[in-house]
């Protein structure tokens, strides 16, 4: 004859022997260690390695279960870094790729909140004690379609893009010749003999000879 388990039983299976990291308002402890300040440390809990500081969880091998809460369990998994600002918990990932909430995707940053039975992040209401968190997985067909987009835009911008410019013509200026006077003699000279006496008191005469 088979006993029925309880079901406190089966959650503590399906979650193993609880979790090993739990946030408090100290810091966040990893078993009997309290984890202060704001100093970034890989640790060992539970068999796997986190990154963690006094307010940041980051998994970097496995799952790590992470008690938000009594009775709150979230489940984080590598890729994914939840930071404790006040009594919102900010989950993020190193890049572009969005955050699966259970069955819900968001974009990242997610800010988290507790609510009464659940999660809630902007309008969206996640119900449940429990939450697993987990990077989405990646669509090779739509990063692929998204590249061939790309290229098809800088294509079209490469036809649109104007002739190069026909080049400038050289405008000429017009100079003005300077006028020179050539003389044959010395200049200084001849202004002296022109402004002699002897010449200026020459007699004048008339086109007819006299």
């Amino acid at each position: 004859m088979k006993t029925a388990l309880p079901m406190a039983f089966l959650g503590a299976a399906l979650l193993g022997a609880g979790p090993s990291v739990r946030l408090e308002a100290e810091g966040i402890r990893l078993g009997e260690v309290l984890i202060q300040g704001p100093a970034l440390e890989v640790k060992e809990t539970g068999g796997t390695a986190i990154l963690v500081s006094g307010s940041v969880v980051e998994p970097l091998a496995a799952a790590v279960e992470v008690e938000v809460a009594p009775g709150r369990i979230l489940v984080l998994e590598p890729g994914i870094r939840a930071q404790r600002s006040g009594e919102t918990l900010v989950l993020s990932t190193h890049g572009r790729r969005r955050i699966l909430l259970g069955s819900t995707v968001l974009e990242t940053p997610v800010a988290l909140t507790l609510v009464q039975n659940g999660w809630k992040s902007g309008e969206t209401v996640l119900e449940g004690t429990s939450l697993v968190a987990r990077l989405q997985d990646q669509d090779t067909d739509r990063n692929l379609d998204a590249l061939r987009e790309a290229a098809r835009r800088i294509q079209q911008a490469r036809e649109r893009r104007p002739a190069e410019a026909a080049p400038r013509r050289t405008v000429q200026r017009h100079v003005r010749p300077r006028m020179r006077r050539v003389f044959g003699e010395d200049p200084v000279v001849t202004a002296e003999a022109v402004d002699s006496p002897t010449l200026r008191f020459l007699p004048q005469i008339s086109p007819g000879g006299f």
